[in-house]
C-alpha cells in the first residue's frame, strides 16, 4: 500500500521516526512499483518470506492484496514469477468482485 503512495506522502508518514531508514524505504518502494509485487524476506517476521500484490479498485485506491507466506527455509526464488502471476490473477478476480459491489464504485 505504501508503494502506491506518492513518495512525498510516505515521507510525511515517517517524518521523525528514526527507527526507519526512509531512504532505504523509498528505494524498496521504487522496486515494488517497478516489479509490481512486494517480496518481504524476513524483515517483518523472522523465518517467514512473503510475496504480495496490490488490489486496485480505483486508480487512486489500493485497499488490500493477496499474499503468499512461506517459511524462509523452504523459500526458493525459482518459482517467484509463477507465484506472482497467480497472485496477480487472484488480485484481478478480487478487483472485479469489489467493483461489482456498491461499496467500491468505479
Amino acid at each position: 500500500m505504501l508503494a502506491a503512495m506518492e513518495p512525498e506522502r510516505v515521507t510525511e508518514l515517517y517524518p521523525t521516526d528514526r527507527s526507519i531508514d526512509t531512504a532505504a524505504l523509498r528505494q524498496e518502494l521504487n522496486a515494488v512499483r517497478e516489479n509490481g509485487f512486494a517480496l518481504d524476506h524476513q524483515p517483518t517476521e523472522t523465518g517467514l518470506t512473503a510475496i504480495g500484490v496490490a488490489v486496485t479498485v480505483r486508480p487512486d485506491t489500493r485497499c488490500t492484496g493477496p499474499a503468499l507466506a512461506v517459511p524462509t527455509a523452504l523459500f526458493h526464488t525459482g518459482p517467484v514469477p509463477e507465484l506472482v502471476a497467480t497472485l496477480r490473477a487472484a488480485s484481478a478476480r478480487i478487483e472485479t468482485a469489489l467493483r461489482e459491489t456498491s461499496e467500491f464504485p468505479a
